[in-house]
């Protein structure tokens, strides 16, 4: 797969799918939503599709990379949620501090599970 042929099938992705990471916004969040949207679109390359979506600090850190890890989804990913992600100590902190506003039960539930996956 190329660089183009990938570039190609992501422009006619809409921005309003996939908003560009920038590190202002939840690094899990956005990762799960652009490997979905890439299912859904059958983008092949995972690997090629996320820099197209990457701005700011985000892209900068993509760009340090070496050529392997830029090859490799998986560790793009990592890489991503190591620089971006809550670490545990973080996660806890977030966790032992949730409380109900009155958000959907299910948008609350959701946070607890994402929480404490990462705690």
């Amino acid at each position: 797969t190329s660089y183009l042929g990938i570039y190609k099938m992501a422009s006619g992705i809409s921005r309003d799918f996939i908003k560009p990471f920038t590190s202002e916004s939840d690094v899990m969040t956005w990762l799960e939503k652009v490997t979905l949207v890439a299912r859904l679109q059958k983008v092949s390359d995972l690997a090629m599709f996320i820099p197209l979506y990457l701005e700011g600090d985000a892209l900068a850190l993509y760009m340090e990379l070496s050529d392997g890890e830029k090859a490799s989804a998986d560790k793009i990913k990592e890489k991503l949620q190591i620089a971006f992600g809550d670490g545990p100590f973080v996660a806890y902190n977030k966790l032992l501090n949730m409380k109900w506003v009155e958000e959907p039960v299910d948008v609350f539930a959701n946070e607890l599970k994402r929480l404490a996956r990462l705690a």
